[in-house]
C-alpha cells in the first residue's frame, strides 16, 4: 500500500444536494472552474429586486459537478460562514466583480431559502407541494404559516359539515367553542387555534395527517409561502432546485399531464416578475429538454418548447484544464517522499515528459504546464489523464463518475491501484484500468449505439483471447476506450501510441508481438490499410487475408482498375457552377478515369464519348508506373490540342493503387455472398470501410486541386487550377466557349433532357395549343399551372410568344441588341433545317437535333424545351411542311413532336412549295371532299387534314364498291377508277399523294390542274353512285324474272306480290328446305312501296348479305338464288302430292285465336345434324330438375316456330 500517495476521501461519495445541504465538509472540498464562478455571478445579480432572470436551467453531463456547484450556491444563498468555502474563497479573490457581489448579498437584508426537489417523482405538483412541506418542517417554519394553511383548514371543515355530518359531530365535540367561532378564529389566522385542528384532524381521519397544500395552485402557494417567510422569519424569498430534472424527464416525459407541463411554465414566469418577494428556479439536467422530446406528439412537443423557452440556459462546459487541476488536488502526495521519489525516477519522469510535453493530447497547454500536470497527476499516466474527464463526461452515472474512480474504495479504483502499488516502483495508472471501472456502465449504456456497439466488440474480443494474454487485453480495452472517445486528432489508435502507453511496463518487442498476435492469430483486431490505424472488429474465425487473396485470384482474368475506380468514384460528375447559375441550367462533365494504355491507343476521343449525355469530360489518366509520367503528360498534351470538350488529369507523380482496387473488389464480391452470417459480413465490412478510404484519396488526387497531386490540361497548355472551385470555375470557362448561343430558359423542370412526366404532360398542353391554327391569349391556358408556367418561361420571357389581350402573336424577328434575342440561335437553326427541307425536299430531324444540341452549333440545348420551339416554328409554316416516319405521313402534333424528340432519326421534315395552281387545286379539292373534313382540317392550312378526310371517304366506301373497282375484279370496266382507289392503298406522304399519285393517274402526268380535279370529281362521282347502280340493276333483273308483258311497266314489288296470287293458295303454309323460298315469299306478300328498300331485302334474304357487303360474284348468286326459288314456290303443289306421306304439319295459334300451319317435308339426318340432335339432347337432359318438362317442350316448340318465320 502506498504511503506517499493517498486521495482526498471528500470525493469519494457524489453529492446529493438536499442530504448534504447542512454538510460543511462538502463546501471545503468544493474546487471552483470558470463555469462555476460564472454561474454564482449571474444568480447573484439575480437576487437584486430588479432583476427578471431567475428562472435557469443548468445543463451538463454527469462528472460535471453539477450538484457541488449548486451545493455551494445554494450554501451562500443561506449566508453560511464564508470560512467553510476553503478552494472558492482563493478564486473570488482573484475575481473583482464577483467579490463585490458576494460582499453585497452578505451585507445585504436578502436570505433565500433553498428548496430542493427530487427527481423521482411522477407528478410535479406533488413534488413541488412536499419538498415546501419537507424544508418549512425542516427549518422549523411551520408556525409562519401561508394563508392558504388557514384556508383549507376552514375549507374542511365546512366539507365536513355540507358531506361527512357524523365527522363533523365529531368535531364540534372535540373543539372548545363553537365551530362558528372556531373558523372566525382561523379566519383571523390564529396560530392556537390552526395547532388544535392539526391535533384533531388525525382522531377523525383514521390516522392520516392534515396537508393544507394539497388541492391548492402550486405557484399561488409557494408566492403565499415566500411572502409570508419575508414579513416573520429571517428569509427573504425561496431559492427552489429541482435535482436531477432530466430522471423526471426520461421516465414521465411521454406521460405528464398539461397541468404538470403548464404549472412549470407558470412558476418559471412567475420567479422572473416576483420583484423583491424573491422567487428564483433552477432545473438541474443532463442534456437539454430538446434532446428528450424528439418522439413526443407535436402537441407535447410545442409544450416543452414552450417550458424551455422560459429558462435561461446555462451550459455547464468546464475547461478540461481545470478538470486536470480538479484531478491533482484529489491525489494527495506527501512531499518529502514524493521530492524523493521524483528524484530516483527522475530517468522515467523525463521520458514521459519527452514523450507527451508536446503531443496532442495537451496541445492547449504549456511545456511547463504539462510537466506540471504530469507530476500533479501522478500516477496516473498521460492518456488516463486525457480519457478519464472525457470518459466521464460520456457515460459516467452517480454511482461512477471521474471522483468515485479517484476517491472511492473499490475494485477497479484508484485506491485499489494504490493499495497494490510500492512507492519505490514507477508504475503508471493506465487506461485499461479505466476500461475495467466503468465497465459496468457500458454495459448499461443504451443512449449511445456507437459506444454499445464498440464495447460489444471489446468485449467478444476479450472473451475470445481470454485473461491469460494480459497484454492483448489491455490494448484491446485501450482501443476500446479511444473508439468509443474518437478524438483522434488528439490520439490515434495506432501502434506508435499503445507502444507509448504500455513503454513503461514492457518491451516494444513486447508489445508488437501482441498486437501482431490480435491481428493474425487472433482476428479481433483489423490494421488499417488507410491510416494504420487499429480497429477493433468482429472475428467470424475465418482468415479473412487468405479468402480475400483466393478471391483476387479469381478475379484476375476480369479485373480492369479503371472499372472499379469508375464504379467506386462517387465524384462521376462535375459541375460548371457558375455557367449553370448564369445560364440556369445544369450542365455536367463526366468524370472518368482512363489507363495509359487505353490512352495510347484510343484516338478518337469525341465519338467515343459522344453517347454519354454529358457535356464535356473529365479524363483522369491513371498511370501504370514512374517510368510513364513524363510520356503521357507530353502525349496528353498533344491530344487534348484538338479536345475543346474534354480537360484531362494527369498526376504529379505514381501511386499504386492496383492492389488495393484489386483487394476492395474481393473484399466487396465476398461481402455479398455472406449475407446471412452477420460477423463475417461485418468483419469485411471493416475492410471495405478502409480500402474505400484508401480509394478515395487516391480519387482526390484527381479531384481535389487543392492536394496539388495532379496536373490539369486543356487544349495542349497547363490549366492552373489549384483549388476546387477554380476547377469549376475551368468547365464553366469551357461551357462558355463551347455553348456560347446557349438560351437562358428560367425554369430548369423542363430545361433538361428528361423532364418528368408532369412536366412532359404541362409542355404537351403548351405544344397542343402553339400547333393551333388560330393563337389564343395564353394559348388557351388558365391558372398556375406547370403549363402556364412552361410558357411563360419559354415563350414570353424569351420574347417568341407576344402576349397581348388583342395581339397574340409568335416573334421571330430578333435583333442582336435585343436583350431577349438569346433564342435567335434556336430560330436561326430551325429555319435553316426549313431552308434545308426545301432544297433537298426532306431531311432528317436528326441533323436538327445535332445543330441544337451537339457543342458544333455552341447551341447545346437540352431536349425537354426542343419540342416547344419546333412546334412554335411550325406554327407559321404548317402549310408548307409535313413529318414522316418509315410508316408514311403523321400528323403534326404534341404525340407527333415527343416521338420525334426520342428518335429524331426515325423522322423527315419534308417542304412543299405552293404556287397559285396548288392552291386552288388544294381549295376545290376540300369542297370536293368537304363532307369527310372536320371543322378545324377545313380551316387548316395543312393537307394532312385533306388526306386524312380522303382516307375518310375512301373507307367509308361500301365493300361492293371496293370489290368491284379492285384488281382482282376480272369484271372491272374503268382502270382509272381502280388506279385511283389503289392510291389509298400506298403507303406516300400527302404531298405525293396530292400533288404526284393522283395528277399521274388521271392525267398521266405529275402536275395538278383544272382536268385533274374535273376527272376526280367524275371518278368520284362514279365510285360514290355504285351501290346506285348495283340496286337498279338488281331491280331490273327481278323484274325480268317475275314479270310478264302485261306488268312491266308496275313496280317491281307490285309484280313480285302479284305472282304470288299465281301460286298455290297453301304454299304459304310450307317451309321449303331451301330456308329461304318461303322467307322470300313472305317479302313478296308485304307492301313495300320503296324499291330500294325492297331490293335491299330480297338480296339480303337470297345471299345472306348486306348489299353493301357484295363482291364482284355475288350478283351472278343473285340471280341464280332468285331462279330456283321462283321454281321450287311454283312447284310446290306436285311435290306435295308426291311426299304426302313424308311430311310434316305444324299448326300454331297466336294470342288472338287465329290459327297458322306450316308444313315441310322430312329429310334424312347426316352426321353433323345427328350430332346437332345429340347436343340438343343433352342439353335438355343437363337442365334436369331445374325445368319442368313443359318448359322444355315449349322451347323446343319455340324454336320450331322461329323456324318456320311464325316469329320473324
Amino acid at each position: 500500500m502506498s504511503k506517499m500517495i493517498q486521495t482526498a476521501s471528500g470525493f469519494q461519495y457524489s453529492v446529493n444536494i438536499e442530504y448534504d445541504l447542512h454538510n460543511t465538509e462538502k463546501l471545503g472540498n468544493f474546487i471552483p472552474t470558470r463555469s462555476s464562478l460564472s454561474l454564482l455571478e449571474n444568480i447573484l445579480e439575480s437576487t437584486q429586486n430588479s432583476a427578471t432572470n431567475r428562472a435557469r436551467i443548468l445543463i451538463g453531463a454527469y462528472g460535471k459537478g453539477k450538484s457541488h456547484i449548486v451545493l455551494t450556491i445554494l450554501s451562500l444563498l443561506m449566508k453560511k460562514n464564508r470560512d467553510l468555502f476553503v478552494h472558492l474563497n482563493e478564486k473570488i479573490q482573484e475575481n473583482n466583480r464577483l467579490s463585490a457581489l458576494l460582499k453585497n448579498y452578505y451585507s445585504g437584508k436578502v436570505k433565500l431559502l433553498p428548496v430542493v426537489i427530487s427527481g423521482n417523482s411522477t407528478s410535479l405538483h406533488q413534488a413541488f407541494i412536499f419538498s415546501l412541506q419537507k424544508t418549512l418542517s425542516d427549518n422549523n417554519l411551520m408556525d409562519v404559516m401561508p394563508e392558504t394553511n388557514y384556508a383549507a383548514a376552514i375549507k374542511t371543515i365546512q366539507k365536513w359539515e355540507k358531506d361527512y355530518p357524523q365527522t363533523f359531530k365529531a368535531f364540534a365535540k372535540g373543539i372548545n367553542g363553537t365551530t362558528k367561532a372556531f373558523i372566525e378564529k382561523l379566519q383571523d389566522f390564529d396560530v392556537n387555534a390552526y395547532r388544535q385542528f392539526e391535533q384533531i384532524y388525525p382522531e377523525l381521519t383514521a390516522g392520516s395527517i392534515f396537508n393544507p397544500f394539497v388541492g391548492f395552485d402550486v405557484v399561488d402557494l409557494y408566492e403565499s409561502v415566500a411572502k409570508a417567510l419575508k414579513r416573520t422569519s429571517k428569509w427573504t424569498g425561496l431559492y427552489v432546485v429541482y435535482d436531477e430534472f432530466s430522471k423526471y424527464l426520461e421516465a414521465n416525459i411521454s406521460t405528464a399531464s398539461v397541468s404538470d407541463t403548464k404549472m412549470l411554465q407558470d412558476f418559471a414566469e412567475k420567479c422572473s416578475r416576483s420583484g423583491d418577494t424573491q422567487m428564483h428556479l433552477m432545473l438541474i439536467s443532463h442534456k437539454e429538454i430538446a434532446n428528450y422530446i424528439d418522439l413526443l406528439p407535436k402537441q407535447k412537443t410545442d409544450g416543452w418548447r414552450g417550458i424551455s423557452e422560459r429558462f435561461e440556459h446555462v451550459l455547464l462546459n468546464n475547461n478540461f484544464t481545470q478538470v486536470y487541476e480538479i484531478i491533482s488536488s484529489v491525489i494527495k502526495k506527501k512531499p518529502a517522499d514524493w521530492n524523493r521519489f521524483k528524484k530516483s525516477h527522475s530517468k522515467e519522469i523525463d521520458d514521459l515528459f519527452a514523450l507527451y510535453s508536446k503531443h496532442p493530447l495537451f496541445n492547449e497547454m504549456k511545456p511547463d504546464e504539462v510537466q506540471k500536470l504530469l507530476l500533479d497527476c501522478y500516477p496516473l499516466h498521460p492518456v488516463s489523464i486525457f480519457i478519464l474527464p472525457r470518459l466521464s463526461e460520456q457515460i459516467a452515472q452517480n454511482e461512477r463518475t471521474l471522483f468515485t474512480f479517484l476517491s472511492a474504495q473499490g475494485h477497479s479504483t484508484l485506491s485499489a491501484f494504490l493499495s497494490g502499488y510500492d512507492d519505490s516502483d514507477f508504475k503508471l495508472v493506465t487506461p485499461d484500468l479505466l476500461f475495467d471501472y466503468f465497465e459496468q456502465l457500458f454495459k448499461k449504456e443504451i443512449y449511445n449505439n456507437e459506444i454499445r456497439d464498440v464495447y460489444l466488440l471489446a468485449s467478444r474480443a476479450l472473451d475470445k483471447i481470454g485473461k491469460k494474454k494480459v497484454l492483448e487485453c489491455k490494448i484491446i480495452k485501450t482501443l476500446c476506450l479511444l473508439y468509443i472517445l474518437q478524438q483522434f486528432e488528439k490520439i490515434k489508435p495506432v501502434k506508435e501510441e499503445i507502444f507509448r502507453i504500455y513503454k513503461n511496463e514492457y518491451t516494444e518487442e513486447d508489445i508488437l508481438l501482441a498486437i501482431d498476435n490480435l491481428v493474425e492469430k487472433e482476428f479481433v483486431v483489423y490494421l488499417r490499410q488507410s491510416n494504420s490505424y487499429l480497429k477493433l472488429k468482429e472475428s467470424s474465425g475465418v482468415d479473412i487475408e487468405k479468402t480475400i487473396n483466393d478471391e483476387i485470384e479469381r478475379q484476375r482474368s476480369k479485373f480492369d482498375l479503371c472499372d472499379i475506380l469508375n464504379e467506386f468514384n462517387t465524384s462521376a460528375y462535375l459541375y460548371p457552377s457558375r455557367y449553370n447559375d448564369k445560364y440556369e441550367m445544369t450542365r455536367w462533365f463526366d468524370f472518368i478515369f482512363v489507363s495509359d494504355k487505353e490512352f495510347i491507343e484510343d484516338a478518337d476521343w469525341q465519338s467515343k464519348y459522344a453517347e454519354s449525355g454529358s457535356d464535356g469530360q473529365v479524363i483522369a489518366v491513371v498511370l501504370s508506373g514512374k517510368n510513364s509520367i513524363k510520356k503521357i503528360r507530353a502525349l496528353v498534351e498533344q491530344v487534348s490540342a484538338a479536345q475543346r470538350q474534354i480537360l484531362f488529369v494527369v498526376p504529379m507523380q505514381y501511386n499504386e493503387i492496383e492492389s488495393t482496387a484489386k483487394k476492395y473488389s474481393a473484399v466487396y464480391a465476398l461481402r455479398e455472398k455472406s449475407h446471412g452470417d452477420s460477423a463475417l459480413e461485418d468483419e469485411y465490412q471493416v475492410v471495405i470501410d478502409d480500402l474505400s478510404e484508401v480509394l478515395y484519396g487516391f480519387i482526390a488526387d484527381y479531384i481535389r486541386a487543392e492536394r496539388n497531386a495532379s496536373s490539369y490540361i486543356y487544349c495542349g497548355g497547363d490549366a492552373c487550377i489549384c483549388r476546387k472551385s477554380e476547377l469549376s470555375e475551368k468547365l464553366s470557362e469551357i461551357c462558355e466557349n463551347i455553348y456560347s448561343k446557349a438560351p437562358i430558359i428560367k425554369n430548369e423542370a423542363i430545361n433538361k433532357n428528361s423532364p418528368t412526366t408532369v412536366m412532359e404532360n404541362a409542355r404537351d398542353k403548351v405544344i397542343s395549343a402553339l400547333l393551333r391554327n388560330e393563337l389564343e391569349y395564353n394559348l388557351g391556358l388558365t391558372g398556375t399551372g406547370p403549363d402556364v408556367f412552361i410558357m411563360r418561361s419559354v415563350l414570353i420571357n424569351t420574347g417568341l410568344l407576344i402576349n397581348e389581350k388583342n395581339d397574340v402573336r409568335l416573334n421571330f424577328d430578333f435583333q442582336k441588341k435585343d436583350d431577349v434575342a438569346v433564342v435567335k440561335p434556336i430560330i436561326d437553326a430551325l429555319q435553316w433545317f426549313v431552308n434545308n427541307a426545301a432544297e433537298k425536299n426532306k431531311v432528317s430531324f436528326d441533323a436538327l437535333y445535332r445543330k441544337l444540341t451537339s457543342p458544333s452549333g455552341k447551341i447545346g440545348m437540352r431536349k425537354g424545351v426542343i419540342p416547344i420551339f419546333i412546334a412554335a416554328f411550325l406554327h407559321c409554316h404548317k402549310k408548307s411542311i409535313s413529318i414522316h416516319n418509315e410508316n408514311g405521313s403523321v400528323e403534326i402534333s404534341a404525340q407527333t413532336l415527343n416521338q420525334i424528340n426520342e428518335n429524331p432519326d426515325s423522322y423527315t421534315l419534308t417542304y412543299i412549295s405552293w404556287d397559285a395552281t396548288k392552291e386552288k387545286y388544294i381549295h376545290d379539292m376540300k369542297t370536293l371532299f368537304g363532307w369527310w373534313l372536320t371543322p378545324y382540317e377545313m380551316k387548316s392550312l395543312e393537307i394532312d387534314g385533306l388526306v386524312s378526310a380522303m382516307n375518310r371517304w375512301y373507307f367509308d366506301l361500301p365493300k361492293y364498291t371496293k370489290e368491284i373497282y379492285s384488281k382482282a375484279n376480272p369484271k372491272r370496266t374503268n382502270q382509272t377508277f381502280v388506279d385511283f382507289l389503289n392510291l389509298f392503298a400506298q403507303n406516300v406522304s400527302s404531298e405525293e399523294f396530292l400533288f404526284e399519285r393522283i395528277p399521274t393517274v388521271f392525267t398521266g402526268k405529275p402536275s395538278c390542274g383544272k382536268n385533274v380535279l374535273a376527272k376526280l370529281s367524275d371518278a368520284k362521282k362514279h365510285i360514290d353512285d355504285s351501290i346506285i347502280r348495283l340496286k337498279q340493276s338488281l331491280l331490273d333483273t327481278t323484274r325480268n324474272v317475275f314479270a310478264n308483258q302485261q306488268v312491266k311497266k308496275a313496280s317491281v314489288s307490285s309484280i313480285c306480290k302479284e305472282w304470288t296470287k299465281r301460286l298455290d293458295k297453301n304454299v304459304s303454309d310450307n317451309v321449303f328446305d331451301d330456308g329461304i323460298t318461303d322467307r322470300m315469299l313472305n317479302l313478296f306478300c308485304q307492301n313495300i312501296s320503296d324499291e330500294s328498300k325492297f331490293i335491299e331485302g330480297l338480296a339480303e334474304i337470297l345471299t345472306g348479305l348486306r348489299i353493301v357487303d357484295w363482291n364482284f360474284n355475288t350478283t351472278d348468286s343473285f340471280k341464280t338464288k332468285l331462279k330456283e326459288c321462283k321454281n321450287a314456290a311454283e312447284n310446290y303443289k306436285e311435290s306435295d302430292k308426291r311426299n304426302q306421306d313424308n311430311s310434316y304439319r305444324l299448326s300454331f295459334t297466336d294470342e288472338k285465336g287465329r290459327e297458322s300451319a306450316k308444313t315441310f317435308s322430312k329429310v334424312d339426318l347426316t352426321p353433323r345434324s345427328r350430332l346437332l340432335f345429340n347436343k340438343m339432347e343433352d342439353a335438355l337432359k343437363t337442365m334436369g330438375q331445374s325445368l319442368t318438362a313443359a318448359e322444355k317442350r315449349q322451347v323446343v316448340v319455340d324454336i320450331l316456330q322461329k323456324m318456320c318465320g311464325e316469329n320473324n
